[in-house]
């Protein structure tokens, strides 16, 4: 599993005019689809122990693709 907060703030700086409806992602994930066994469906919660302490952090699944057997999930923030 890899999160990339680095590629989701230079989307944000490249959509900065977001029409209506759109989003912007807070992380990217990357992960091997075989090792999942399965793609997250958008709107599904994931919560993620970023800091490897004990704090997690949750997310709203965005977007979910597919590219060469990885998967990337766009994450938004759930903010309680």
């Amino acid at each position: 599993l890899i999160i990339d907060h680095t590629s989701a703030e230079k989307r944000r700086q490249l959509n900065g005019d977001n029409a209506e409806g759109l989003y912007m992602a807070d992380c990217l994930v990357y992960m091997s689809q075989h090792d999942l066994g399965f793609v997250p469906k958008r709107g599904r919660k994931l919560e993620i122990d970023e800091a490897g302490n004990g704090t997690t952090l949750m997310y709203m699944i965005d977007k979910a693709d597919v590219e060469d057997g990885e998967i990337i999930l766009e994450l938004s923030v759930i903010d309680e």
